[in-house]
């Protein structure tokens, strides 16, 4: 078994869906966590949730599709935890296409740690 209580868990997309579900699942089982999706609201209610759980909770309204978020999100988790334990990243979009024609992440990055 994998005990999780306070290590540093970046989940993306943890405003909804699967990313708030494994959020809240590792906030119980007293992760350290640091919350990340676009939508700064809904994020904020999961972080509010996780907290009554959770050690610490940290949260970063930030779009990852947009240059630059993943360099910001590596400069706070340096700044506030000094490097991380572990992703889950949920964060995703959906584009309706064919398959032959979708483009795979052409930024796929490492946040440095």
């Amino acid at each position: 078994m994998i005990l999780l209580e306070n290590r540093v868990v970046v989940v993306t997309g943890a405003s909804q869906g699967i990313g708030r579900a494994i959020a809240l699942g590792l906030a119980k089982k007293k992760a350290v966590l640091f919350l990340v999706a676009r939508n700064g609201l809904a994020l904020q209610e999961v972080a509010d949730i996780a907290r009554t759980s959770s050690p610490r909770v940290m949260l970063q309204a930030v779009d990852l599709a947009v240059d630059g978020a993943d360099t910001e999100i590596a400069e706070s988790l340096g700044q506030e935890f000094g490097g991380l334990d572990g992703l889950v990243h949920c964060a995703g979009a959906f584009s309706k296409g064919a398959l032959e024609t979708a483009s795979m992440c052409p930024r796929v990055r490492n946040l440095g740690y």
